[in-house]
């Protein structure tokens, strides 16, 4: 138990910490469950998926190293348009459809 502490102390020391590793899976689940219904092809619905996930991680991982401001602030940005607000809003107007 002391290691995963220790594990915890220095990620939020390291301000690190980085939520969208949930909401990503998240809104490429929403879209995965949205495309299936559709009948799409499960091949075509994958490839996509893995894009769309991809990108999100993409672009939260250069505003994080090229932007600079801590993983935690470009996760949970102030109102909708930091990245798991935005993930959560793309999942749910995925669902509606």
């Amino acid at each position: 138990m002391a290691s995963r502490s220790g594990v915890i102390v220095v990620i939020i020391i390291s301000r690190e910490i980085d939520l969208s590793v949930a909401s990503i899976p998240g809104m490429s689940s929403a879209l995965l469950g949205v495309l299936w219904e559709k009948h799409w092809p499960m091949l075509a619905i994958f490839v996509l998926v893995a894009v769309v996930g991809l990108a999100a991680g993409a672009v939260n991982g250069l505003l994080v190293t090229r932007a600079g401001p801590p993983s935690l602030a470009v996760t949970t940005c102030c109102g909708r348009s930091g990245s798991t607000p935005l993930c959560r809003t793309t999942g749910s107007a995925w669902n509606s459809m």
